[in-house]
C-alpha cells in the first residue's frame, strides 16, 4: 500500500469568505507542523473541522490527523491559512499547514505515525524536500508543536520511513442487535434508525426539525433542509454529526439519549432558574437585559485562560462582567470542542467543565490543605506532590521526560519538569514562569 492509500482526505472546507480563509493564492514550499494543544477527551480531527468553521478567531490551517484512519482536509492547498504566526511570512504564505490531536483518549503515537505519512504523501505530489517540513516553533517561536519538539530528529525519520510504518486498524465492535421498536409503549418515542424501508411519519419530522434548529441539516441545499419526515441516509447522517458535536455515542441512531439532548423527551431539563439560592450557581444565557455579575466574570474568566477568549481585542480580553453576544458566542466555541451540549448556555455541565463550583464547593476548598507551590531550586523539591504533578503533565501530553522510564515521573522537580510546566503553561494561556502555583494546579484539576 502507498502512502497515499493509507488513509481517507475528507475535505470539509472553511466557506469561502469566513474571515480565517484569506483566500491568497499559495504554490506551497514547505510543510508547518503543530499540534492542537487540545487534550479534551473526544477533540479529535472531526470536531476541529467543526471548530474552524465555526470560529470567529483568524486562525485557520490545512489538515487535522488524529490516531483514525480520516483525515480532515479545511483548505485547498493552493490557498493560504492563518497558522504560522508570522504575518504575512514564508510560514503563512507558502506552508502547508498540519495540526496533530493530542486529545488524551486517543493515541499520540497513532496520530504520530499518520501525521508521517500525510506529509510524505505532500512532499511527494508537492516536490517539497524533507529539509523544508518546520515547526510551528521555527516559524515565530511559539512552543508548538510541545511534544514533537523534544523528539523533532525521530520524527522526521519517521516520515522518510513513512512506507514502512504500520497502520494500526482500531477495533470496531459490531453493533448490538436492538429489538424493533416501531410499537412502543404508549408515550415514548419510537427508536428511529436507517432501515429498509425507511422509517417515516411525524416523529421523524420532528428529530429532522429540531436538528435543523440546530444547525445539522439532513440536506442543507433541499427543501426545508431535507425535513421531509423520511429517515433515510441524510438524515441518519445529520444524526452522526449533531452526536459527534454534542457528547453522545455515535452511532446514526435517534433513541432516548439524542432526543433529550434535542429537546425531544419528556425528561426533566436540567437548567436552573436564573436567580437560584447562593448555594448553586445560577444558568447563565444571553437575555435582556443582559445578566450581569461576579459569577458571569468568574464565567469569563474561565473561558479565558482556556483561550475562549469573549473579546480576544477588547479590554481583559472582554471579560467586564456582562453576559452578551461575545460571551455567548465564546461558551458556544467553549462548548464544541469540550464534548458539551453547544447552546451558549452556561448551566450545571459546562461550569463543572470549566472547573467552576458552587458555593458548598468552594467552602470545602477554603478548609483544604493548600497545595506548596513547586518550583525549580536547590536543592531540588521532592516528594509525592511532585510526583502527581508530573502524573498529571503526562496525562496531558506534557512529558518532563519522553526517553526516560515512566516519561520522567519521578518525584523530583528538576529541569526537565519545569520545562514541562512551561510547555504546559504556554499552551493554556497562563503565566509562564515554570512555577506550579494554584493556577496550574486548577488547570490540571490538581
Amino acid at each position: 500500500m502507498s502512502v497515499g492509500e493509507s488513509f481517507e482526505i475528507i475535505q470539509d472546507f472553511i466557506p469561502v469568505g469566513r474571515s480565517n480563509r484569506p483566500g491568497y493564492a499559495m504554490n506551497p514550499r514547505y510543510i508547518t507542523v503543530h499540534e492542537t494543544g487540545n487534550t479534551t477527551v473526544g477533540a479529535n480531527a472531526e470536531r476541529h473541522a467543526a471548530y474552524v468553521k465555526a470560529t470567529g478567531r483568524l486562525v485557520s490551517w490545512h489538515f487535522t490527523v488524529d490516531q483514525g484512519r480520516t483525515i480532515y482536509q479545511h483548505l485547498p492547498l493552493n490557498e493560504t491559512g492563518y497558522h504560522a504566526g508570522d504575518g504575512n511570512g514564508q510560514g503563512n504564505r507558502n506552508s502547508i499547514g498540519i495540526e496533530l490531536c493530542v486529545n488524551r483518549d486517543g493515541n499520540f503515537s497513532q496520530t504520530r505515525v499518520n501525521a508521517a505519512k500525510l506529509i510524505a504523501h505532500l512532499m511527494e505530489t508537492h516536490n517539497i524536500p524533507l529539509a523544508n517540513v518546520r515547526t510551528h516553533h521555527s516559524w515565530s517561536k511559539k512552543q508548538c508543536p510541545a511534544n514533537l519538539l523534544n523528539d523533532w530528529p525521530r520524527f522526521l525519520q519517521q516520515i522518510s520511513e513513512a512506507d514502512e510504518l504500520d497502520f494500526e486498524q482500531p477495533h470496531v465492535p459490531d453493533r448490538p442487535e436492538v429489538p424493533d421498536q416501531d410499537d412502543p409503549p404508549d408515550g415514548q418515542r419510537r427508536v428511529l434508525r436507517l432501515q429498509t424501508p425507511y422509517m417515516r411519519g411525524e416523529d421523524v419530522r420532528e428529530l429532522q426539525s429540531a436538528l435543523v434548529r440546530n444547525n445539522f441539516y439532513p440536506d442543507r441545499h433541499g427543501p426545508n433542509g431535507g425535513v421531509d419526515g423520511v429517515f433515510g441516509p441524510k438524515t441518519e447522517n445529520a444524526v452522526r454529526r449533531y452526536q459527534i458535536m454534542n457528547g453522545l455515542k455515535v452511532d446514526g441512531v435517534a433513541g432516548a439519549e439524542t432526543f433529550a439532548s434535542l429537546g425531544l423527551s419528556d425528561a426533566v431539563g436540567d437548567d436552573q432558574p436564573d436567580g437560584g439560592g447562593s448555594e448553586t450557581p445560577r444558568v447563565l444565557r444571553l437575555q435582556t437585559p443582559y445578566m450581569r455579575g461576579e459569577d458571569v466574570r468568574e464565567l469569563q474568566s474561565a473561558l479565558v485562560r482556556n483561550n475562549f477568549y469573549p473579546d480576544r481585542h477588547g479590554p481583559n480580553g472582554g471579560v467586564d462582567g456582562v453576559f452578551g453576544p461575545k460571551t455567548e458566542d465564546a461558551v458556544r466555541r467553549y462548548q464544541m470542542m469540550n464534548g458539551l451540549k453547544v447552546d451558549g448556555i452556561a448551566g450545571p455541565a459546562t461550569l463543572a467543565s470549566l472547573n467552576l463550583t458552587s458555593a458548598n464547593d468552594r467552602k470545602e476548598d477554603e478548609v483544604r490543605q493548600p497545595r506548596r507551590v513547586l518550583r525549580l531550586q536547590t536543592p531540588y523539591m521532592r516528594g509525592e506532590d511532585v510526583r502527581e504533578l508530573q502524573s498529571a503533565l503526562v496525562k496531558s501530553h506534557f512529558y518532563p521526560d519522553r526517553s526516560a522510564a515512566s516519561y520522567g515521573i519521578d518525584g523530583i522537580y528538576g529541569p526537565k519538569t519545569s520545562g514541562a510546566v512551561r510547555r504546559y503553561q504556554i499552551m493554556h494561556g497562563l503565566k509562564v514562569d515554570g512555577i506550579a502555583g494554584p493556577e496550574t494546579f486548577k488547570s490540571l484539576r490538581l
